[in-house]
């Protein structure tokens, strides 16, 4: 009898905890979409949760975005991801199933450039006649829907004019961002299930619960960021190694599973070392978290080699480092060579403003290496000090924002 009281008593606690909590995080994502200038909408009902698709998610199959109509008067943003960026203003046409004699994909549009912003880029589609976007005028050119922002009445002067206030809001809220606090107030207590790939991390597939809380960190932008955004942006970094077939490049370690909570030092180093040898990569990419604090380090095992990154300008503490070194001095001896220590290198890292950036400052980092295929030459590469720019750091939210939504539906 006494036991079911007990238990009846703890049921009524948490209870009230929960909705406690709710209440709290509720009010904070009301303050936040005020301070962004957008309203929570209603709650919607289950089926039309399910069925709802916000701009910039998955192209594929029932998950595709709204169409994006054409219109005389209407321009749009182009963007490209790599890295993620304003480049041009066009004009969406819908003219039938085909370009060029080639097929229009269903995540696909037709769009002719009428403004270039930055004529260097390369456009995210490109055929003989167009590799970049300063090549793209008076051509009709394929682009994919997740990079267009429709519907901008009028451009002028890097501007665009609305009479609308919800048109006169800034870049960010009507962009990936705008669509990730949208997804938050639908997204209820259930959180979203991503899937790291066995092939991007080296162990049997991770299910990746991303929520309310640790899309809110994203949102907005000073907040310590939370194992399982990193875990994400890998997800995104590997699809770029894969588009640019750099993939045999680069591996990536599981900062979950080698964060020193809850992880013995003997499996962190067992996971490591096996990475090492069966993934055969010239570097791997680890973002680890101690207490705190993220830090970037670069294994790059043919060459003996460990790089390490900062934004604090901290040494390495001592267990990661031993486990590290164990690690590289196991994968040696698999390999046959001479069993001795890694060289350590520690380039000049970008050093934060405040307390909350380092997670930043770390897929910043990974996102440099990929993007440029960089494999050696770190003390060069990486000689700069000041702070990264709250651009820079805005750029990775709004990257970051465009993946998770391209890769989930509500």
């Amino acid at each position: 009898m006494q036991q079911e009281v007990t238990q009846q008593v703890t049921i009524q606690v948490t209870q009230q905890v929960t909705e406690q909590l709710s209440r709290v995080f509720a009010q904070q994502l009301q303050d936040e979409l005020k301070r962004m200038g957008l309203t929570q909408q209603p709650e919607l009902h289950t089926e039309a949760r399910r069925t709802r698709s916000p701009t910039h998610v998955s192209t594929k199959g029932s998950n595709a975005p709204e169409d994006i109509s054409e219109s005389d008067d209407e321009l749009s943003r182009l963007y490209v991801d790599t890295p993620f960026h304003l480049v041009a203003m066009g004009k969406v046409h819908n003219l039938g199933p085909t370009i060029h004699h080639e097929r229009i994909d269903s995540g696909i549009v037709r769009v002719e450039v009428v403004e270039v912003l930055d004529a260097s880029a390369l456009v995210p589609i490109p055929s003989e006649e167009v590799q970049t976007v300063g090549q793209a005028p008076n051509q009709f050119i394929q682009w994919p829907k997740r990079l267009v922002d429709p519907h901008v009445k009028e451009w002028t002067n890097g501007k665009d004019n609305d009479n609308h206030d919800e048109d006169n809001a800034s870049d960010e809220n009507k962009g990936p961002i705008s669509c990730l606090l949208t997804m938050t107030t639908h997204l209820g207590p259930q959180p979203i299930e991503l899937i790291l790939k066995e092939e991007i991390v080296g162990r049997s597939a991770i299910s990746l619960f991303v929520g309310s809380e640790e899309i809110l960190e994203i949102c907005v932008g000073n907040q310590m960021l939370s194992a399982v955004i990193l875990q994400v942006w890998i997800m995104h970094l590997h699809g770029i190694c894969v588009r640019k077939d750099t993939a045999h490049l680069y591996g990536f370690l599981d900062p979950h599973t080698t964060q020193d909570v809850g992880n013995k030092r003997e499996d962190i180093q067992t996971y490591i070392m096996t990475q090492l040898s069966e993934g055969n990569k010239e570097c791997y990419l680890l973002p680890y978290y101690y207490p705190n604090h993220w830090q970037l380090f670069v294994l790059c095992p043919r060459k003996n080699l460990i790089v390490f990154l900062c934004s604090l300008g901290n040494k390495p503490k001592a267990n990661i480092k031993s486990t590290l070194d164990l690690a590289m001095q196991a994968h040696q001896m698999t390999k046959n060579k001479r069993n001795s220590k890694p060289k350590w290198i520690k380039p000049m890292s970008r050093m934060q403003r405040g307390s909350f950036e380092c997670g930043y400052y770390v897929m910043r980092h990974m996102t440099t290496i990929i993007s440029a295929s960089v494999v050696d030459s770190w003390m060069e590469i990486f000689n700069v000090q000041d702070p990264f720019s709250e651009q820079d750091i805005n750029e990775i939210r709004e990257r970051w924002a465009l993946f998770f939504c391209e890769a989930t539906s509500i």
